[in-house]
């Protein structure tokens, strides 16, 4: 009995120090690479590697070494990427410029739409000094490529992240990371984020206001609705066309009161006939979900 008793204390001590599985990491097993350039002459072989080393180096997903074969995890996941990129000169002479464009998508087998994780970038730079342009090319797409993987590695960070990181990139000097910020906020439904959102619909950058419209839309919350209506000129057109159906798609009592207005006030026929339809998309979403909601407590009570 002394013996027995003396093997299990040994066997929970060993179990205790025994340190814990880590946790299973995406494996990413294809990277597609699409030359867009006008005349090949880039390596996409070269590029692949770097888009995979991107990502090995970020420890957030499993790239397996040339050569290296390996059974998946128990329920680890399939990934894939997609890599648009091109190279091309502008110009000659002294003003010569080698312009690059990268356009990159990840995401688990199958997936689509906001499930991808996915970032563009272009970037240019001056002719100068030696070497061949055709070499510059390709050391501009190469590193271009690089730097758009870690916007998508910074996307997936985000999405997996504390709900602290996502408000903090939020508010990033960096418009690119904001933008992925913005994407990971959407993907998450994170109500957190909507002050954030709503600061970034004053953005200098257009696109990124856009996103930010869509983000929240994407989330749902009503006090999104407030801010969004109060930036809007009832005057402009252009404005109104464009939160009409974002509001509707939030929805709520402000939400209705907004479209209410719109739809009996505005001087545009155009407008008008825009905010009846939603408001009456509206309604019927809203009386739909009541009688789920219903039915399902007659269920519950059954």
């Amino acid at each position: 009995m002394r013996l027995r008793a003396f093997l299990l204390v040994a066997l929970a001590f060993a179990g205790c120090k025994r340190k814990p599985a880590g946790p299973i990491l995406p494996r990413v097993v294809s990277i597609d690479i699409a030359d867009r350039s006008r005349e090949s002459v880039l390596d996409g072989q070269a590029i692949a590697g770097r888009a995979a080393g991107a990502l090995r180096e970020s420890n957030l997903f499993e790239v397996l070494e040339p050569g290296v074969e390996r059974e998946l995890q128990n329920g680890q996941q399939v990934w894939r990427c997609r890599i648009e990129v091109g190279a091309a000169t502008d110009r000659g002479g002294t003003d010569a410029v080698v312009k690059a464009m990268a356009d990159v998508e990840c995401g688990p087998t199958g997936a689509s739409g906001s499930d991808l994780l996915s970032a563009r970038a272009l970037a240019d730079q001056p002719v100068k000094g030696g070497g061949s342009t055709e070499e510059r090319m390709r050391v501009l797409a190469g590193r271009l490529v690089t730097d758009t993987v870690g916007l998508v590695v910074r996307q997936y960070r985000l999405r997996i992240g504390t709900t602290g990181e996502l408000l903090a990139a939020l508010k990033d000097i960096d418009a690119d990371v904001r933008r992925q910020a913005v994407r990971a906020a959407a993907w998450r439904r994170e109500r957190a984020a909507v002050p954030g959102l709503v600061a970034l619909l004053d953005d200098p950058q257009d696109d990124l206001r856009d996103m930010a419209l869509g983000a929240l839309t994407d989330i749902a919350d009503p006090a999104a609705i407030k801010p969004i209506t109060a930036r809007v000129k009832f005057s402009d057109t252009d404005q109104l066309r464009k939160v009409i159906d974002p509001v509707a798609s939030i929805g709520g009592d402000e939400a209705h009161a907004f479209l209410e207005f719109v739809g009996s006030g505005s001087e545009d026929p155009e407008i008008r006939k825009m905010a009846k339809e939603a408001l009456e998309r509206m309604d019927r979403r809203a009386r739909t979900a009541a009688q789920m909601r219903q039915g399902s407590s007659e269920r519950a009570r059954e």
